[in-house]
């Protein structure tokens, strides 16, 4: 009998049917915690245990008895702590607020050395510094307050980007916008500084970073596991189109080799001692050196795309944490493989940030049309399709 994986579900649902896509197939038992709302992916199998929490936690405290409660209750942690996959950053945050109490039953990824595993950007950017880590990595500042983005931007030269380091439980940055701040002049921070006043409760601690280049084939990110021997598995793709373009999540990415961030990666996951699943972000300096922009340790918004590609990272981190299995499985990662979000690209193409509306309308449905993988519409799961349309429907009747 196959020892079940804990899938906390949440935000739009896409990782989490990744999650369920990868694991599966091997027969390997599911179990869905959905965040607030009734799940996508509570079909995907026969005997599949199925509970919905309260979301966000008005009392986290409250919320990790509620978790443990329900993983007790279903033996969690027999023979073994089973497999977690947190799907969104708020519950990851709570799983990690909870570690002590949720440890006899389940396994939580991340960084072992640091309290949040790379969640909280100003812990992570910090610990590096202190390593002395330098090349590889976007020099980062660490701001306690609104009026330290200043002097932070001159020594950037004028201009940068500013972003929370711990996202909260509820993950509404509608304060942002987007995902940061970003700034070309010193005039835009004047502008802008009622609005970052109004943000600034979301994160204790926000970081700042210089504005850095975007290759011409897009933001470059690197996708992989580090086992618990520390062996690293990994493969690299680029991020073609993001919505919004600047700040925004990626709705086109597509494999292709990238030299330099294997090695890149692997100096940062070691110094942090990682193990788990991660995705990391580059852009490149004046030099034309890639520089890590973002570390996310948990499964991503396009984990799907390892797993299309022949890179089964999921299921890899799934057998290295119930068998403790440090064979390296015979991967043929695929490059040119494309992975998107439908409605997203349409948004990107709609919104003349990638050039003239029609003309990239027109591009986004060739790639739409094209071999690709398609976040949710791909899959061969039952009832994840009409749950997702139903969704659609249903949120665009509650607009109107």
């Amino acid at each position: 009998k196959q020892i079940p994986a804990v899938i906390f579900s949440g935000g739009s649902e896409i990782v989490s049917l990744a999650v369920a896509e990868a694991l599966v197939p091997h027969e390997i038992p599911l179990v869905i915690i959905s965040l607030g709302k009734p799940s996508i992916i509570r079909d995907v199998q026969k005997n599949i245990l199925y509970r919905v929490i309260e979301w966000p936690p008005h009392c986290p405290n409250n919320t990790i008895q509620q978790i443990a409660t329900i993983l007790d209750e279903i033996g969690a942690g027999s023979p073994l702590p089973w497999p977690a996959f947190a799907t969104e950053d708020g519950c990851l945050r709570l799983l990690f607020e909870g570690k002590k109490t949720f440890e006899p039953y389940i396994t939580i990824c991340g960084a072992r050395s640091l309290s949040f595993g790379g969640l909280d950007k100003s812990e992570f950017f910090n610990l590096l510094q202190e390593k002395g880590i330098k090349k590889g990595v976007a020099p980062s500042i660490v701001l306690t307050n609104p009026s330290e983005i200043k002097d932070a931007l001159i020594g950037f030269g004028k201009q940068g980007v500013i972003k929370p380091a711990l996202k909260p439980f509820s993950m509404d940055l509608s304060a942002i916008g987007a995902k940061t701040f970003a700034f070309s002049s010193l005039d835009e921070l004047d502008y802008k500084m009622i609005q970052i006043q109004q943000a600034w409760s979301i994160s204790v601690n926000w970081i700042a970073q210089p504005f850095l280049t975007t290759a011409p084939e897009g933001e470059a990110s690197w996708y992989g596991i580090r086992k618990r021997n520390g062996e690293i598995v990994g493969l690299t793709a680029y991020e073609k189109w993001k919505q919004p373009r600047i700040g925004g999540s990626a709705c086109w990415v597509e494999t292709e080799e990238i030299p330099g961030l294997d090695y890149a990666a692997k100096e940062i996951l070691e110094a942090i001692d990682f193990f788990g699943i991660v995705e990391m972000s580059f852009l490149k300096d004046e030099e034309g050196n890639w520089c890590l922009i973002e570390l996310n340790p948990r499964c991503w918004l396009q984990a799907a795309l390892p797993t299309y590609a022949k890179c089964p990272l999921i299921y890899m981190l799934y057998q290295n944490i119930v068998k403790n299995d440090s064979h390296s499985f015979s991967s043929h990662t695929q490059n040119n493989m494309s992975w998107i979000n439908v409605e997203r690209l349409l948004i990107a193409a709609l919104s003349g940030e990638y050039g003239a509306r029609l003309k990239t309308l027109v591009q986004a449905i060739k790639i739409i049309n094209k071999k690709n993988y398609k976040a949710i519409y791909s899959t061969q799961l039952p009832k994840v399709r009409s749950k997702w349309i139903k969704r659609i429907v249903a949120k665009l009747f509650h607009n109107n």
